[in-house]
């Protein structure tokens, strides 16, 4: 990180608090060739930040303060709410740009259906943790399907054929 001033002279201190607040940014984001310029007029101080993300963007963040240590600080927080926003629509790019996996494929499973009591083939059913079975009811003879509701109640279907 390079820090440069204008209107004023570099002191050890004040370069020392530009790498305490700003190096743990440049580390966070992976930012290269970064140039922190500080600058003091009259009446006030403007701090810029000059950096490139390590996919080649050129980022510029410039604010003003009433002296340089604040300018600084409010670059650095300008800098991390910045970072923090791009790095956020990264990561939204490349969520979108996932590749949606495919629906599983249907699975056909043949069923041996056997006449039972509405009682056996509810044993069976919760037995086997299913959310449906098909029998034969024994005392009627036609064909049922017993299936869990989402309130967890059973229920009974009888198919029903268009002549």
């Amino acid at each position: 990180m390079k820090v440069v001033v204008k209107n004023f002279k570099l002191t050890a201190a004040f370069e020392k608090h530009v790498h305490s607040k700003m190096d743990s940014i440049e580390k966070t984001f992976s930012l290269r060739d970064v140039t922190i310029t500080v600058s003091r007029e009259k009446t006030s101080s403007t701090a810029q930040f000059l950096g490139r993300e390590t996919h080649g963007a050129t980022v510029k963040i410039r604010c003003s303060a009433p002296d340089a240590y604040a300018a600084v600080d409010k670059l650095r927080n300008l800098c991390k709410e910045k970072f923090a926003r791009i790095k956020e629509k990264q990561s939204s790019k490349r969520r979108t740009a996932e590749v949606i996996p495919e629906p599983p494929k249907e699975r056909i499973i043949k069923m041996r259906v056997s006449p039972m009591s509405r009682q056996e083939a509810t044993d069976k059913m919760t037995s086997r943790n299913y959310n449906f079975w098909l029998f034969v009811d024994r005392e009627s003879g036609i064909f049922t399907a017993l299936y869990r509701k989402e309130n967890g109640e059973m229920a009974v279907a009888h198919p029903v054929f268009d002549e």
